[in-house]
């Protein structure tokens, strides 16, 4: 994951029509939980919310109480880009389970402001927990 990672962080252009650094990171995310928790501790130190994204993907392979944590802290810090939330949101909402998520996920939708995003946070939590 280390190797992976350092690889995402200087090779520029693509591979098979992704982002260098997205292409990376997808192996990276499939060094096994190891790999998956390193993944993890690196999004909080990164600066690009673009790149962030891709860390998020990476570190959320596993649909256990780690990456539903991982994800959970992504959605609900204050440094994440609307885009960030409503990705791990997404993500979220197929790990489960509601009893957990749905209210979360609520409080987080409650709090964004942005025009667009929110109104895409509330139609996923309509498509997946209906009034919950």
């Amino acid at each position: 994951a280390e190797l992976l990672y350092a690889s995402a962080r200087t090779v520029k252009g693509e591979i098979d029509h992704l982002s260098a650094h997205r292409w990376y990171l997808m192996q990276a995310g499939n060094t096994g939980a190891a790999g998956r928790a390193w993944l993890r501790d690196r999004w909080s130190e990164e600066s690009d919310a673009a790149w962030r994204i891709d860390i998020t993907m990476a570190g959320s392979y596993d649909k256990d109480e780690a990456s539903r944590d991982f994800l959970l802290k992504v959605a609900e810090d204050e440094r994440s880009d609307p885009l960030e939330i409503l990705h791990a949101a997404n993500l979220l909402v197929h790990q489960g389970p509601a009893a957990i998520l749905a209210p979360r996920l609520k409080r987080v939708a409650l709090r964004m402001s942005d025009a667009r995003a929110r109104p895409a946070l509330n139609c996923l939590l309509w498509q997946w927990y209906g009034d919950a």
